[in-house]
C-alpha cells in the first residue's frame, strides 16, 4: 500500500503487496495495474501491420512492419542524435525500418499472394538470412543489408527515407488508433 509522506510524495509500504492478481484476462499474476495496462496496449499494437513496398522492387518486395513503442523510437533517436555523424539522419532512417520489421516478404508476381521469402517459410527480418539470400558477404550490418535490398531504387538513401516517412504516417494514425481502442476498451470496462 502507497501513503503520503509530510512532503506530499509517494512513499510505498515494504510490508503491502500493491500488484493486482490475475482476473481471467491472461495476464500473469503479479503485475502491477500499470504493467497490465502497458501489457494490453502493446497487445493491441502487436495486431497492427503494415506492408511496406520495398522501392525497385515493382511490389515484389515487401517490409511487414509494426508499430515501435515509444520508448524504443526514443532510444533510436537519442542514438542518432548522440552520434553526431553527417549520416545520423540516414542512419536513423534505417534503423526505424530494421527495428520496425517483423517480417520480409515476398512473392513472384504482384497477382500472387505475400509469402516469407526464405525458402523454408522461416520469418526472415533484416538479418543475416535476409544477407545470405542477397547473397551479401558475412558478417554484414543490418544498415547495409537495408541498403542492398533498396538497392535497385535509383537512390537507396532516398528510397530508405520515404519508406520511413511512410512508415512514420502509418505508425502515427496507428497510435491514436490504439489509444482510442485503450480508452474505449477503459470506458466500457467501467460502465
Amino acid at each position: 500500500m502507497s501513503h503520503h509522506d509530510d512532503h506530499g510524495d509517494v512513499v510505498t509500504d515494504p510490508e503491502v503487496d500493491d500488484t493486482v492478481e490475475m482476473n481471467g484476462n491472461g495476464t500473469a499474476p503479479g503485475l502491477t495495474v500499470l504493467d497490465r495496462l502497458k501489457a494490453r496496449r502493446d497487445e493491441l499494437a502487436a495486431a497492427r501491420t503494415f506492408e511496406l513496398e520495398v522501392a525497385g522492387t515493382s511490389g515484389l518486395l515487401v517490409l511487414e512492419l509494426g508499430p515501435l513503442s515509444r520508448e524504443r523510437f526514443a532510444t533510436l533517436q537519442h542514438r542518432a542524435a548522440k552520434s553526431n555523424s553527417p549520416e545520423a539522419e540516414l542512419n536513423l532512417n534505417a534503423d526505424t525500418l530494421i527495428a520496425a520489421t517483423r517480417a520480409v516478404l515476398g512473392r513472384e508476381s504482384r497477382a500472387e499472394p505475400l509469402r516469407p521469402i526464405h525458402p523454408d517459410g522461416e520469418t526472415t527480418r533484416i538479418d543475416d538470412r535476409l544477407a545470405a539470400l542477397l547473397r551479401l558477404p558475412a558478417p554484414t550490418r543490418a544498415r547495409d543489408v537495408l541498403r542492398a535490398a533498396f538497392s535497385m531504387a535509383p537512390s537507396p538513401d532516398l528510397a530508405i527515407a520515404a519508406a520511413t516517412g511512410e512508415y512514420m504516417q502509418w505508425a502515427a494514425a496507428t497510435e491514436d488508433e490504439i489509444d482510442e481502442e485503450f480508452v474505449g476498451e477503459s470506458e466500457a470496462a467501467t460502465r
